[in-house]
């Protein structure tokens, strides 16, 4: 398996691992309707990311097999996000946009090793912390917690009519979330 920087030609196979996984992630907790996303939709969605994720601050990377086919990605960059209070996480924190692995490839590190990747590539001297928001319910939820991702909170976001229910996670030092990913490799 090769780790690397995703770039914009690449927009079209992580829209399909993205279209995959989600189908299997969510199909006992979203509406078909959010489930049956359109490849070119989310082909142009990843396009404008990934060039946007350029800037400093911004890690994209997918794992592709020997024959050349991407099977998950990852990416992190800036929040504004502070933790429940306001004030939990003082300093400049970064997020977890996304993390998916297509389903064949599950339980074999491949998301540890993009985790790991997108916090490594993270700038120490620009963020001390890492939060995300998961999904409740969910396999990722179970995972992250096993990381030792730290409960912030639950939100519930209104989705065209359907109602969700986020649970928010956050590694306080990134520099202990890095040695914990490197110890599990």
């Amino acid at each position: 398996m090769i780790f690397r920087e995703a770039t914009p030609a690449d927009a079209r196979s992580i829209a399909n691992v993205r279209i995959k996984s989600g189908k299997k992630a969510f199909k006992s907790i979203l509406p078909s309707r959010f489930l049956n996303l359109k490849l070119d939709e989310e082909e142009n969605r990843y396009k404008n990311t990934l060039e946007e994720s350029g800037h400093e601050g911004w890690c994209f990377f997918v794992a592709e097999t020997t024959s050349g086919e991407i099977v998950g990605y990852a990416y992190a960059g800036y929040s504004t996000y502070r933790g429940p209070k306001g004030n939990q996480y003082p300093h400049e924190v970064s997020i977890l946009h996304e993390i998916f692995v297509l389903p064949n490839f599950k339980r074999q590190k491949i998301g540890i090793k993009l985790f790991q990747k997108v916090v490594s590539c993270l700038p120490a001297d620009r963020y001390s912390s890492l939060v995300l928001w998961a999904l409740k319910r969910t396999d990722a939820e179970n995972w992250y917690k096993d990381l030792k991702g730290e409960y912030l909170e639950a939100r519930g976001a209104g989705l065209e009519g359907f109602d969700i229910d986020e649970h928010s996670y956050g590694w306080p030092k990134l520099s202990d979330l890095a040695q914990l990913l490197n110890q599990i490799l």
